[in-house]
């Protein structure tokens, strides 16, 4: 999958995911029209032809490192969003195309590139913040949240 297959600039960030007999390729889109990141999504079933099936989430603002994971039924993708400065959780109504913001886990906080995962009835959140001037800082930041819902 190339930049010209998703009708942009470059892609970059992707991230993998299988359920059952099909592979979802997240990843971030640079749109030559706005200069903007957002989330796409592509297809496969072989993981060697893909489906480019379009813009699944797209906010005013940069997106990209989708990070997707699920927790019982539930699809959850937390994403790269320092310029909206705020750590994202959006929910998927209906995986894999249709994303729902579920909540603002920080706000008027820069971090990028997060992960989370749930160990010991905690979800430990992992990410860098920004310093000043969008340097990133030397150290990761981690913060975690008690219980089983997100």
């Amino acid at each position: 999958m190339t930049g010209a297959d998703a009708g942009a600039k470059f892609v970059a960030d992707p991230f993998v995911i299988r359920l059952e007999e099909h592979w979802y390729l997240f990843f971030e889109v640079l749109s030559s029209d706005t200069q903007q990141g957002d989330i796409a999504l592509a297809t496969s079933k072989d993981l060697l032809e893909w489906d480019f099936r379009g813009v699944v989430i797209d906010e005013a603002f940069h997106l990209s490192f989708p990070y997707v994971f699920s927790t019982g039924d539930e699809y959850y993708m937390i994403l790269e969003s320092a310029q909206g400065h705020s750590v994202r959780l959006y929910r998927a109504e209906v995986f894999p195309e249709e994303w729902k913001l579920e909540r603002i886990i920080f706000s008027n906080q820069d971090f990028v590139d997060n992960a989370i995962l749930q160990y010991q009835g905690y979800w430990w959140l992992f990410g860098t913040k920004l310093g000043q001037g969008g340097d990133s800082e030397r150290s990761a930041a981690l913060s975690r949240e008690n219980g089983k819902r997100l």
